[in-house]
């Protein structure tokens, strides 16, 4: 059931990435920052798209760069869409700005600036934030829309309902590579977008809304990570991966599991 993806800061290689997407990774996120050894070039995300691997798009310049709030929204959201326009990220997708840290409730404030103002330098965009269960539910009350992307780490076991990824194991090495494992709960703003046929009712409309779908098989997604720490069977998960792609298709949405 749930969607399989990874992060990492170096990039990837042909022979990697399609190892990878043989191991039933779905998505890769990638740094847009500019001027870094893990920049995300235009020729790595055309190679990725091309192995069929969607891409979450993130900005990090260091872990607590948030607490520059505004102004460093400002730089960083301009810096953003430069790199993503570069490598030819598509509009109406999301790009992510990392809180790496166990930011305390009092730079929540400082956070929503920089969150805000770098929305602001990128017009078409959508706007995402990396951290902690806390970080994470605090600002998708504060900035409706939001996408977000949660880490375990700083989280104490908990998993928020707002979260559309969640990172749920650092620093492993995999196919050569060091990585991040993360797993996709509902729709993410990622790229590109893949959009199907929806089934249509006798009315020509689709059977199920978007945002139902993507409610039900978040829902669905908890529920698989809760039977797979409970020692469920594999055919017991692959049905529950199979149901919520029904679900997905039903709203014309692509199917993550076949």
């Amino acid at each position: 059931m749930i969607i399989k993806g990874i992060d990492c800061g170096s990039p990837l290689t042909e022979a990697k990435a399609a190892a990878f997407k043989r191991d039933g990774v779905s998505f890769v996120g990638r740094y847009l920052t500019p001027d870094s050894w893990k920049t995300l070039n235009k020729t790595e995300a055309d190679m990725l798209k091309a192995t069929g691997l969607q891409i979450l798009s993130v900005f990090q310049r260091t872990a607590d760069r948030v607490k520059g709030g505004a102004a460093f929204g400002t730089a960083d959201g301009a810096a953003a869409l430069a790199q993503a326009r570069t490598i030819g990220q598509p509009s109406g997708t999301a790009i992510y700005y990392a809180v790496d840290y166990d930011a305390p409730a009092r730079d929540y404030d400082t956070v929503e600036a920089y969150l805000r103002a770098a929305a602001e330098q990128m017009p078409g965009y959508k706007l995402g934030v990396y951290g902690k269960h806390a970080v994470v539910e605090e600002m998708a009350k504060r900035i409706p829309g939001i996408y977000c992307w949660q880490t375990y780490a700083w989280s104490r076991s908990r998993v928020s309902d707002q979260a559309a990824v969640y990172q749920r194991l650092n620093d492993v090495t995999v196919n050569g590579h060091n990585i991040d494992w993360n797993d996709q709960y509902k729709e993410a703003g990622l790229w590109p977008a893949q959009q199907p046929q929806p089934i249509t009712t006798k009315e020509g409309k689709p059977a199920m809304k978007v945002e139902d779908a993507n409610k039900i098989t978040g829902l669905l997604g908890k529920v698989w990570f809760l039977l797979q720490e409970a020692g469920a069977s594999k055919a017991e998960l692959n049905e529950i991966g199979r149901l919520a792609d029904e679900v997905r298709v039903a709203a014309g949405l692509s199917k993550k599991n076949s």
